[in-house]
């Protein structure tokens, strides 16, 4: 027996040597799993909006809300003027013009097609509130933000009766008692969301305040620093972005003011585009986005295993598994995987096989070229264990640093998920040397939050957690993503969660996938572009450029008004096959099919 053990540890040297080789002599060469052409842009896209002339917006500058601020004790009386001013620079740059109105000027202004916004409109005469509720819903728009309507304009308070008309607002019991929130995540594929990343993070200074109300209308919610719910005991999310169809018209709600938000770079980029989508959504004008995951799914799930310590529990696990014919990634530690060759074999059987690094030390600790050479040890040995081609990693602890970007690049990784930073739920491509690695963020907690930090034995409380997480994140429209360590696979909270994940494969609209396979889709997606915009005649182009071959892409087109009465003419290449999405956003899902890499469809969407 002994014998035995020694050749199996030989021919386990020898191939792992000749592996190491092999891939390091790829990686000099430039070749082996390269992914260059995956790094390049999207194709340029040629459609451009109808020149219809800047349209007007009114903007409100309520006097008696001026007064409102200016009665605050320690009030900056100029405060609000420099607000007004703000958003006017801010229409502006979203293709408008603004007329600057007082509450007798709008009253002779307002019509259907008229937008309106009405930044912190506190304190407003009855009359103004009521003209400003017929006008949207015989067709106008209206921007608003924060405390709109709040106040009367002799300063009694007037309560929340104009935001509930409005976009159906209601007040969260003990939300104004709470910490004030700081972080906004924004849903995906919403018609003011629309080009904006599913989950998006946004920071605010909250020196005004959110209101404590929430509403069914929300594209917006106050989150944690993790994107997850601040308090996931509470009835429901507190909005920060609502908005919805009031008669023929629409209603945009910010429950902050643009001009709080903090820093500039994706931050501020997102408010600019979160501005201009409103002002365009509430002005009737088309909008249109890539869907964020294939056939029309609302969120994307994998399930991930870390195969380190007690890795002999990884073969219970790849059984349990396999039973329910539920995809998941096992990342796996080489320094002790050779020990168990059974297990690893049952592992690579049921899932899919990535890296967890060679010897578990924290990546941030290391040079890059250390990190280099972790990762070819890495795949070497799981190429000769499997027989796989590894090119997905897990960080041990989630921990990087400024050269393994570098380093995943060179030495042929594709895809990592567990970066050092993270601002979205839904994944990211970072390029290096002309190579993208695709970048998935795990938004949820792990089982460390569980076992360790937490009571690993109340099985109920860790999965009324776990339900809360994975809410979240189906909610704003991102990537669940939980994963679980094999030396906490027999913590009574982490079995059960886990039995109920692999209901995942049958939860409606969401897509449950292998990382690698989200991945995968990801590169495709970062590789097409669309374009939506308004034609002359009333119709309505839609060009999609695709950068890789793929079976099918989807793009929503958020509508003037109703989804009903559209049909589709094919102006270059295939039509697509169209879904009506409905809602408040008016919605038609395209859905493009056998798509050829470098190809480009164009179709116009018209009346009857």
């Amino acid at each position: 027996m002994r014998g035995l053990r020694a050749l199996f540890a030989v021919a386990l040297t020898v191939a792992v040597a000749a592996s190491a080789v092999l891939v390091f002599v790829l990686i000099t060469r430039g070749r082996g799993e390269e992914n260059g052409v995956a790094a390049l842009p999207p194709p340029a896209l040629s459609t451009a909006e109808d020149g219809g002339g800047r349209p007007t917006v009114l903007l409100l500058r309520a006097e008696a809300t001026a007064r409102h601020f200016a009665d605050v004790p320690g009030a900056d009386p100029d405060a609000y003027d420099r607000r007004i001013e703000a958003w006017r620079r801010r229409i502006d740059a979203a293709g408008g013009r603004a007329s600057v109105v007082d509450e007798t000027a709008l009253a002779s202004a307002l019509g259907a097609g008229t937008v309106v916004v009405a930044p912190s409109a506190a304190a407003l005469h009855e009359d103004t509130v009521a003209r400003l509720a017929a006008a949207v819903e015989g067709g106008a728009g209206l921007v608003a933000t924060w405390t709109y309507g709040l106040y009367g304009a002799d300063g009694a308070w007037r309560g929340y009766a104009p935001l509930a008309a409005l976009v159906g607002v209601r007040a969260l019991a003990g939300a104004d008692a709470a910490e004030a929130p700081r972080y906004v995540a924004l849903h995906g594929r919403t018609s003011v969301t629309a080009g904006i990343p599913a989950g998006a993070r946004i920071e605010i200074q909250p020196y005004d305040r959110p209101l404590p109300l929430t509403t069914d209308a929300a594209v917006g919610e106050f989150v944690d620093w993790s994107m997850l719910a601040r308090d996931p005991a509470a009835p429901a999310p507190q909005t920060a972005v609502a908005r919805a169809v009031h008669g023929r018209g629409r209603v945009v709600w910010l429950n902050f003011e643009p001009g709080a938000v903090v820093g500039g770079g994706a931050a501020a980029a997102r408010v600019d585009r979160l501005v201009a989508n409103a002002l365009a959504w509430a002005g009737g004008r088309p909008l249109g986005d890539l869907e964020t995951w294939p056939r029309g799914a609302r969120a994307a799930a994998a399930i991930g295993l870390d195969a380190e310590h007690e890795f002999a529990a990884g073969g219970p696990i790849a059984a349990r598994f396999a039973a329910s014919n539920v995809p998941f990634t096992s990342f796996v530690l080489t320094t002790v995987a050779g020990d168990h060759p059974e297990t690893l074999r049952a592992l690579a059987a049921a899932s899919e096989i990535a890296s967890h690094t060679h010897d578990h030390r924290p990546l941030d600790e290391q040079s890059e070229d250390e990190q280099r050479a972790q990762l070819v040890e890495s795949r070497a040995i799981l190429a000769a264990l499997t027989g796989r081609t590894v090119i997905g990693l897990r960080p041990p602890e989630e921990r990087t640093n400024g050269d393994t970007l570098a380093a995943l690049a060179a030495t042929g990784y594709h895809w990592i998920i567990g970066w050092r930073d993270k601002d979205r739920a839904e994944p990211w491509v970072l390029e290096s040397g002309g190579k993208a690695i695709v970048v998935l963020p795990r938004v949820p907690h792990d089982d460390f939050e569980y076992v360790v930090r937490r009571d690993g034995r109340d099985v109920g409380a860790s999965w009324a957690a776990m339900r809360s997480d994975l809410e979240q994140v189906r909610r704003v429209g991102g990537f669940y993503f939980f994963d679980f360590h094999t030396q906490f696979w027999n913590a009574p909270a982490i079995r059960t969660g886990v039995r109920h994940l692999t209901g995942l494969r049958n939860l409606p609209g969401v897509w449950l996938a292998t990382v690698g396979e989200v991945a995968a889709w990801w590169r495709t997606r970062s590789r097409a572009a669309t374009r939506v915009a308004r034609a002359g005649d009333g119709a309505v182009t839609v060009e999609l450029a695709s950068g890789a071959a793929t079976p099918e892409l989807g793009v929503v087109v958020y509508l003037a008004d109703s989804s009903a009465g559209w049909s589709v003419e094919a102006v270059r290449g295939a039509a697509p096959a169209v879904v009506a999405v409905g809602g408040a956003d008016g919605g038609l899902r395209l859905v493009f099919r056998d798509l050829a890499a470098g190809e480009r469809r164009l179709v116009r969407l018209v009346r009857g």
